[in-house]
């Protein structure tokens, strides 16, 4: 449907007629794909392909833009059903069979619209009910504008890249106008984020709920993470402030984030002023969250940063339970590490896997548990790994030590001094630190394999928050009101749901590309018009299978390949 000549050109190929002809493009030309089935025979399908270039490779690449038929078992029967199809094709456009040499005039205007994403991201906004939740924020309200679909745009903006609001209210002209985007104005946006600020409990509460039914999920553990974000407008400062920057810029103000998960699904964040501590934070995120969801148990997820004895002793002064990765740094780690190096009653938690527990009591009266875990594989890969560095600098012994200062992996094994010299007393040291790795936590698990599998379920979650951090670090922010900064902030939380709403459904179809290509792959569907003697189609890019198979997950009807004329 999108380039009809070479539609026609396979079909003569495949002995419907020989009357059909073509004009050849430059750039779009047909081909047979061939698959094998299980037992051996192949199936043919008759598809049509455009060749472009694109600015990150030197090589041109193909781009599937339409699946035509299958070709391989037509038959006599499907053969006369195709040629009806080419034979409607043509009534579209005014021609007949007989006719067809009058066909040569096809061209492509230029004019892309954004589509493929955006459909996919409709069909999540359904799935989470955000539809009638931003439309429930007019209630009682005079509000002028569709704010539904404002928000939706900002949302949409925000996972496109863009970074302002006038940056989304100029990439809305290039968006398909299917989706009712191309009439807001850009001061709705900018009203739309203050009501989002003004009505975000009311929308976080309806949220929560929908995206704990929509995976069957009950509310029994919050785990909680904070970050900081830097601010780059120039406010009252009442609400930014200068405080600890993840981001290392402390000469800006910023703000702190709390950002809450129940069984790694985001339901929930909180925005403090920027000097406002993680403790302070996740105290605050506490006791809202576990008043208004009735949440059974807190568990504390910390970054690198958070996870010091100073740190665990506030969370156990308030009786949070924590489940962290301790630091090999601290001395009770080094003290239980050799100790169950020198022990052999390791529990077997799966094959290839070890682990033992200890009991570290506090002067307080309180108590956690270090676990350490042996992982075979890993082990003799760290030892295979220090074998190959210690050969290298015995190579290098006696050498001027600035031949190392490129490589802080080989100079924790060599001692001070001039000249390369191997410290065998830490080469020693680090032997016992191969394959292992520490949990602490103050919850006594019963069985230990239980423990070890929460926190695995731990790492999922930190990319959750590594993917949210991405998100949120979109700057610059420089809105000067309170409200916007926090809207703005809150339609990326949004982003952040939705984006994980689409991979754990690219997860469940099988898709093992990275989910960074399926998020570009998705944006680079789009629909274009094209020329046909003088008449103008509005064709969408052609779907693969998984595509299809995320629209039908979704629940978004897949349109027809020609979706207007003109």
């Amino acid at each position: 449907m999108v380039c009809i000549e070479f539609f026609f050109e396979k079909i003569a190929k495949i002995g419907l007629t020989k009357e059909i002809w073509l004009l050849y493009s430059s750039i779009m030309y047909t081909r047979i794909y061939r698959t094998k089935n299980k037992d051996g025979s192949v199936r043919e399908y008759l598809q049509i392909v455009e060749t472009r270039r694109v600015p990150e490779k030197s090589y041109p690449v193909q781009r599937l833009l339409l699946n035509v038929a299958r070709i391989d078992h037509l038959g006599e029967k499907g053969k006369e059903q195709l040629f009806n199809l080419a034979r409607g094709i043509l009534k579209v456009l005014g021609k007949e069979i007989g006719d067809i040499e009058e066909i040569t005039d096809v061209k492509k205007t230029g004019d892309k619209f954004w589509w493929g994403f955006l459909a996919i991201l409709s069909g999540v906004w359904k799935l989470l009910k955000l539809d009638s939740i931003i439309k429930g924020l007019s209630d009682g309200k005079k509000i002028q504008f569709p704010i539904e679909k404002v928000i939706f745009a900002i949302v949409a903006g925000r996972l496109y890249g863009k970074v302002s609001e006038r940056g989304i209210y100029h990439w809305l002209e290039k968006v398909y106008k299917g989706f009712g985007l191309d009439k807001i104005e850009m001061q709705w946006l900018y009203r739309g984020l203050d009501i989002l600020a003004e009505r975000w409990d009311e929308v976080e509460g309806r949220l929560k709920g929908r995206v704990l039914d929509l995976f069957h999920q009950e509310a029994n553990i919050l785990f909680i993470d904070t970050t900081s974000l830097v601010y780059w407008g120039k406010g009252d400062g009442r609400f930014t402030k200068r405080g600890y920057s993840k981001q290392r810029r402390g000469d800006k103000n910023q703000v702190v984030i709390g950002v809450a998960l129940v069984n790694g699904l985001p339901i929930g964040i909180e925005i403090e002023p920027g000097n406002t501590s993680d403790v302070e934070v996740m105290r605050k995120m506490i006791g809202r969250f576990k008043e208004r969801f009735n949440f059974k148990k807190v568990c504390i997820v910390a970054d690198a940063g958070m996870v010091k004895i100073k740190d665990t002793e506030s969370y156990r002064e308030r009786d949070w339970k924590y489940l962290v990765r301790a630091k090999a740094s601290e001395k009770v780690v080094k003290e239980k590490v050799k100790e169950a190096r020198e022990t052999a009653d390791w529990e077997k938690v799966d094959d290839g896997l070890w682990a033992k527990r200890f009991e570290v009591k506090f002067s307080d009266g309180k108590k956690e548990w270090l676990i350490v875990v042996k992982d075979e594989a890993e082990e003799r890969y760290d030892r295979e790994s220090r074998a190959s560095i210690i050969k290298r600098l015995r190579e290098k012994e006696g050498k001027d030590m600035k031949e190392l200062l490129s490589n802080k992996g080989y100079k924790k094994y060599v001692a001070t001094g001039s000249e390369i010299k191997i410290n065998e007393e830490k080469m020693k040291e680090s032997e016992i630190w191969d394959g292992i790795w520490v949990i602490r936590t103050n919850e006594e698990f019963e069985d230990i394999k239980v423990a070890i599998e929460r926190y695995k379920d731990l790492w999922m979650v930190e990319k959750v928050f590594k993917d949210l951090k991405n998100i949120l670090s979109i700057s610059p922010i420089g809105h000067w009101k309170e409200s916007r900064i926090k809207g703005h902030i809150y339609a990326c939380f949004l982003s952040l749901v939705a984006a994980f709403i689409i991979r754990k459904e690219v997860k469940d179809i099988g898709v093992s590309l990275p989910f960074e290509d399926v998020i570009e792959a998705l944006k680079d569907l789009r629909v274009e018009w094209i020329l046909v003697n003088k008449k103008k189609f509005l064709v969408r890019d052609e779907l693969n299978d998984w595509q299809k198979g995320l629209f039908k997950r979704v629940k978004v009807q897949i349109p027809p390949s020609v979706l207007e004329t003109s």
